[in-house]
């Protein structure tokens, strides 16, 4: 049997382990992912907008620009933006996790809400669903003195989950999914049962 192929539009190693695992644990998992890297993709769309649009234009830049060659089924772009002190979402994820990292920003013990959107293409350009989802975890510290690096996820090394007291980082791989999917896995097959794909 053919699988299909599926490219999370994202030159993040964590975020393409993250994404690409929540979306096989919620139906997917005997699909192909790959990644703009797999694919030696350097160049991805401009930012504007809002979260969801930036997830949108995420995915369509990589459906214009994959190789028909790569026979891409579904494109899934990918963005977060963060809440936090009861305010709005925030979309400037690198600079408020600069600040994060420099503990410049939240208290220990604080609530940061990552909202992350997520924007479903199919391979001839067609929007097939859009949403957002909230997550809350609790910010540790930067006790290690983490930094940002462009392929990572840091804030993995400074968050817990909103029960536990360790880092994401540290939790078990299977765990942690489960608890991203706890505040998303209802809307996530949701849009799965959108797509013509299976």
């Amino acid at each position: 049997m053919l699988r299909m192929n599926i490219l999370i539009a994202t030159q993040n190693l964590d975020k393409f382990k993250i994404i690409s695992g929540m979306l096989k644990k919620c139906g997917l998992q005997n699909f192909n992912f790959r990644s703009l890297k797999d694919l030696n993709i350097i160049s991805q769309s401009e930012e504007s907008g809002t979260l969801i649009n930036r997830a949108y234009l995420k995915a369509s830049f990589a459906q214009q620009t994959v190789d028909e060659s790569n026979n891409i089924d579904l494109f899934v772009g990918v963005d977060d933006g963060m809440k936090f002190k009861g305010n709005d979402t925030n979309v400037d994820s690198k600079v408020i996790t600069e600040n994060i990292l420099e503990n410049n920003l939240l208290e220990i013990g604080e609530v940061l809400t990552i909202v992350r959107a997520f924007s479903f293409v199919d391979k001839n350009g067609k929007k097939i669903d859009e949403f957002e989802t909230e997550i809350p975890f609790k910010f540790l510290g930067n006790s290690k003195n983490i930094k940002s690096e462009e392929t990572k996820y840091p804030l993995s090394n400074v968050l817990s989950t909103i029960r536990n007291k360790e880092a994401i980082i540290e939790m078990d791989e299977n765990d942690s999914l489960e608890y991203y999917l706890e505040f998303s896995r209802e809307r996530i097959i949701q849009a799965l049962t959108k797509l013509n794909i299976n």
